[in-house]
């Protein structure tokens, strides 16, 4: 094999790999509607939604609210949503 055809092949997966990861990492970012209500739902699980926005609750211990409340608003300032 050429030495100019293997710098294209080269070439060539590196492009693939840029567009690749340029395209993965639109994939992951979340879009966040910082108008939104915060929604506190009843569930068997503690967890705060990605966005900041829900928290699933279990409705057991106020500690436990409380650190929630504190995740979702960290989450919300994180996406640009509160100034704190």
């Amino acid at each position: 094999m050429k030495l100019s055809s293997l710098k294209s092949i080269l070439c060539l997966s590196l492009v693939f790999l840029c567009f690749g990861c340029a395209t993965n990492s639109a994939k992951n970012e979340v879009i966040v509607d910082c108008n939104q209500t915060l929604s506190i739902v009843e569930s068997p699980k503690n967890v705060v939604s990605e966005d900041g926005f829900t928290i699933l609750y279990d409705g057991k211990g106020g500690d436990t609210l409380e650190k929630l409340l504190k995740e979702a608003l960290k989450k919300q300032i994180a996406h640009g949503c509160k100034n704190g």
